[in-house]
């Protein structure tokens, strides 16, 4: 279980600091739709 949970924590670190603008860009956008907005303190 540890070593899916580390290869999966990887896969995100390399999706969000690697040099390819696009899939970052999407899994941003994705995951912003699903935000519950009551819950963001403005």
């Amino acid at each position: 279980m540890a070593n899916s949970r580390a290869a999966a924590a990887e896969e995100i670190f390399d999706l969000l600091m690697g040099n390819e603008v696009a899939p970052r860009r999407d899994f941003i956008v994705d995951g912003a739709r699903n935000i519950d907005r009551a819950r963001i303190d403005v």
